[in-house]
């Protein structure tokens, strides 16, 4: 899949953003958010879970490392960049999630 590229002047885009990036993906089911802390990577997960019809309380995985959220669908927000190797990925139930 190639890289795709949205750009929002305000947070009163970030739901449409939201929904074409999930227009383009046309079913895909794993996003991978790279951008340095502070960035929203988190706000538009916030707004990717609004247009996915979760209308829950959404918040940074930071100290949990996972976030499940359960609407319509699962979501499951991973701040992976805390794991330090493969042996603590699946004790944290990282690829409970990916199946």
């Amino acid at each position: 899949m190639n890289d795709f590229e949205i750009m929002v002047d305000s947070i009163e885009m970030l739901d449409n953003a939201a929904f074409q990036l999930l227009q383009w993906a046309a079913g895909e089911k794993i996003f991978c958010f790279d951008a340095p802390m502070g960035a929203g990577k988190t706000t538009f997960i916030k707004h990717l879970c609004k247009v996915l019809q979760f209308d829950g309380l959404v918040s940074s995985p930071t100290f949990p490392i996972i976030q499940e959220y359960a609407g319509e669908n699962f979501i499951y927000h991973i701040d992976c960049y805390r794991l330090k190797d493969v042996d603590e990925a699946i004790a944290v139930g990282l690829e409970d999630c990916l199946a």
